[in-house]
């Protein structure tokens, strides 16, 4: 964040923005494995997390 704040204060938005991404993220794969506690660990395993094909 210091990085952003030196830069310029828009990347400090993005990197806040990203940050509220991350963690909705985390906490919709959690939501997501209580309601569909038989198939959704194995979508899990054939699927990234946070960016396609990366994360």
């Amino acid at each position: 964040m210091g990085t952003a704040v030196a830069l310029s204060w828009i990347w400090l938005v993005v990197v806040g923005l990203a940050g509220i991404y991350f963690v909705y993220r985390t906490v919709d794969e959690r939501f997501l494995a209580e309601q569909f506690p038989d198939s959704y660990p194995a979508y899990r395993q054939s699927t990234k997390m946070l960016v396609p094909y990366v994360l």
